[in-house]
């Protein structure tokens, strides 16, 4: 019973964290978007979807570091998964990095040559 209940609250911290991180950075991703002119710029193309796609990978891989390297420690199912090794999270970290990099190098491209 003791699992079952640290495995729940464990999904709901999950939750929480992904729901304050991806809300701030929507908040976030709304205001560049306005200031560059809009949605429309994307055009509804396809790089509509890579832009979102490239976005929304490199938030839950920094999201995923985040968990498993500091929440986890502390939480009910720390011992099922130890943190990633220091080589992999700075390679992950700069994979999310560098997705929504590349996804506002999109953004900004599209508002300067459209």
């Amino acid at each position: 019973m003791k699992n079952v209940l640290g495995f729940i609250f464990e999904i709901l911290r999950i939750l929480v964290v992904m729901f304050v991180i991806l809300g701030a950075y929507a908040i976030f991703n709304s205001y560049v978007l306005e200031w560059l002119g809009g949605i429309h710029i994307l055009g509804g193309s396809w790089l509509e979807l890579v832009f979102f796609l490239l976005q929304a990978g490199g938030i839950l891989i920094l999201i995923t570091v985040f968990y498993r390297n500091k929440l986890k420690l502390s939480g009910a199912m720390r011992e099922y998964q130890p943190p990633f090794a220091p080589e992999t999270a700075r390679k992950m970290v700069i994979a999310g990095i560098a997705a929504i990099a590349v996804s506002y190098v999109i953004l900004f491209a599209l508002a300067i040559f459209s």
